[in-house]
């Protein structure tokens, strides 16, 4: 079965997504047998998106009939000059215009999380 490994990065209620055709995507793809989940996506949005980032937390693992997906919380840290920027702010009340079904189950599951540990840490929620 299939390995699929995304990065969920929201800043101030925008998810850093990539234009696609018809829509959005997360940052990610296929993972190799055996590599680790955050070193590919170390890898993935360096070379191929120009941006270095940290991976912090893992989300939740979702399956189709075809794949397993892996999803991390995680944030952009520095752009790479030099290298195409791809990635587009998208509003997280735009959530519709990911065209993956799961990934944005995903994302409500992480939104999710952040919300409960902000609401957790200082009592007053988002």
């Amino acid at each position: 079965m299939k390995q699929y490994v995304y990065l969920i990065a929201v800043t101030g209620g925008e998810l850093c997504a990539l234009p696609t055709d018809g829509g959005y995507g997360l940052p990610g793809g296929e993972c190799a047998p055996g590599e680790p989940h955050e070193i590919f996506l170390m890898r993935y949005c360096m070379d191929r998106e120009g941006y270095v980032i940290c991976v912090e937390d893992f989300v939740c693992e979702l399956r189709t009939a075809t794949a397993v997906e892996y999803y991390y919380s995680g944030s952009l840290t520095e752009a790479i000059s030099g290298q195409a920027h791809r990635f587009s702010p998208l509003p997280v009340a735009q959530l519709q215009l990911l065209i993956s079904q799961t990934q944005r189950r995903a994302v409500e599951d992480c939104l999710l999380m952040m919300r409960a540990d902000a609401h957790g840490s200082d009592g007053e929620g988002l």
